[in-house]
């Protein structure tokens, strides 16, 4: 059976600047497979890859496991009550431990806010304890978690917006409505619409949204100053978007106008379908269910700006920075430091990166004349939600699961994530969390972190504009990077690559949906 969790990080926003490297198999055209990122109590799994991926196996096994005994909990619980279970009751008025898995580096700022959040948690709490554990990104963790009986599952895992569909069909999880008496919790109840839709299936939601986050244009206002451009008046057309990085690569200043990479390129495809209102996959871009039937990467535009981005890099007015595993290189290459540089005039990164972006700045003299610029991508304003979410995991015990859901919706409430949105450049989840004051005092200061929510809150729920939900997640997003990769750094055919990777991405949706069907 082919594995269906297979990346760690995807293509996610995290909130860690060097945690967010996206890992894959080694065809890129650029570069080789990107190590995964430490581990530091969770071991990451040494099993020989196949195709550049882990063999995860567990991981369905472990669904089948759960589903038997959902069944058969339902048919007793049936009998006595008339109804099927919840799988979480109200959190028993003792002590309490939570352990939570997440994937945020210990060096992050969204680290820092939640461990404090933690602190504040167990302060006003009385007898709840909550353990934060790292670890490896999302395909591994799930791996893990999948292998393990549920008495020796963690409370909460913190899992990517990728991976929805895929976390969903395991059986290893618990809708918040669960712990509710069968409706969306109230502090979900207000959550942004395209990011509800992004966390639904079949009309439920499947977790309690944390960091949402968005792909943006970052630039240094400083150099563009230097190379004659207004900072002010970044480009909202595509046309523009080509005219400026030429303008860059020109002035001197830098030798390229740009640094794009391989996650990049398949926010060009995704968000250019997203902006036409366009699926990428036949039926419903995935919302509808594991079976697809299509899979439709090109358009004209589409097509039309890999070929514009191939010639730019062909006439090396564009830095290729293929893998990007540092997570890195894009956003060094638009600095100057100790006399060199900058490479680069612009790159597309995660908003939720902002956060550590301003700690670095504001720690390294030689960035002192760094002035950060962010914009959204051109075109419509519309972008499909990344980040992450807490999701409850199914342990076996009904109190248990309503301690750990005691705990996640502490952290929804709009006063938690507002904190997080301020400090990090996450979108608040929530309008409430929007007009808390240290969200607001945030947006103030620094302009820069309210693009995301801007972006987020102004993008419609259709299954379009949310983007994918497809269960081989990890392997569908790789061939959209591949896509992207070839026609831009090889100056491959754009309608070619973009066919043949569309039919790979295609044939691991078939896989799934027969490995998956009747589940």
């Amino acid at each position: 059976m082919r594995p269906w969790v297979t990346r760690s990080a995807l293509v996610m926003a995290c909130g860690a600047v060097a945690a967010c490297a996206d890992s894959a198999p080694a065809t890129s055209p650029t570069t080789a497979v990107v190590p995964v990122t430490t581990v530091t109590t969770v071991a990451a799994d040494t099993t020989p890859p196949v195709d550049g991926v882990p063999e995860i196996a567990a991981l369905d096994a472990a669904a089948d496991t759960a589903d038997d005994a959902r069944v058969a909990e339902s048919v007793t619980d049936a009998t006595a009550h008339g109804s099927a279970p919840w799988r979480c009751t109200a959190a028993p008025a003792v002590d309490t431990n939570v352990e939570v898995w997440h994937a945020f580096g210990p060096d992050t700022v969204a680290f820092a806010v939640l461990d404090a959040q933690v602190e504040r948690f167990e302060t006003t709490h009385p007898g709840a304890h909550v353990e934060l554990t790292r670890v490896d990104g999302t395909g591994e963790a799930l791996v893990r978690l999948a292998e393990l009986p549920p008495a020796e599952r963690p409370h909460v895992f913190l899992g990517a917006a990728a991976t929805v569909r895929n976390q969903t069909d395991s059986g290893l999880f618990v809708p918040p409505a669960e712990c509710a008496g069968g409706t969306t919790p109230a502090v979900l109840a207000d959550v942004l619409p395209v990011v509800r839709h992004a966390y639904q299936v079949d009309g439920v939601l499947q977790a309690a949204p944390y960091g949402v986050s968005a792909p943006v244009m970052m630039y240094d206002r400083t150099r563009w100053r230097e190379a004659g451009l207004d900072p002010d008046d970044p480009p909202t057309t595509w046309d523009d978007l080509f005219a400026t990085v030429e303008a860059l690569a020109a002035s001197g200043v830098m030798p390229y106008g740009a640094a794009l990479y391989d996650g990049s390129g398949a926010w060009l495809v995704s968000h250019v379908a997203a902006q036409e209102g366009r699926l990428l996959v036949e039926p419903a871009n995935g919302h509808a269910g594991s079976q697809v039937d299509a899979v439709h990467l090109a358009s004209p535009t589409t097509i039309d700006l890999l070929a514009r981005f191939g010639a730019l890099d062909a006439t090396q007015q564009i830095l290729w920075a293929g893998l990007n595993e540092s997570g890195l290189a894009d956003l060094l290459a638009l600095v100057r430091i100790g006399g060199e540089g900058p490479s680069a005039g612009l790159t597309f990164h995660t908003a939720a990166s902002l956060g550590d972006v301003y700690t670095l700045l504001a720690e390294v003299p030689d960035l002192a004349d760094v002035d950060v610029g962010v914009a959204a991508l051109p075109g419509p304003q519309i972008s499909p939600p990344g980040g992450n979410a807490w999701w409850l995991v199914d342990r076996g015990d009904t109190a248990q699961d309503g301690a750990a859901w005691e705990f996640v919706e502490w952290l929804s409430q709009p006063a938690q994530n507002a904190e997080l949105a301020a400090a990090t450049g996450y979108a608040p989840i929530t309008p409430a969390a929007a007009a808390e004051p240290v969200v607001t005092a945030a947006w103030e200061v620094q302009p820069n972190l309210r693009v995301a929510y801007d972006l987020i809150a102004a993008t419609p729920a259709t299954d379009a504009a949310a983007g994918l939900q497809v269960g081989p997640a990890a392997e569908v997003l790789r061939q959209i990077e591949l896509a992207a990769a070839w026609p831009i750094d090889a100056h491959a055919d754009p309608a070619a690559k973009l066919a043949e990777h569309g039919d790979l991405a295609l044939a691991h949706l078939a896989e799934y949906a027969a490995d998956h069907a009747g589940r």
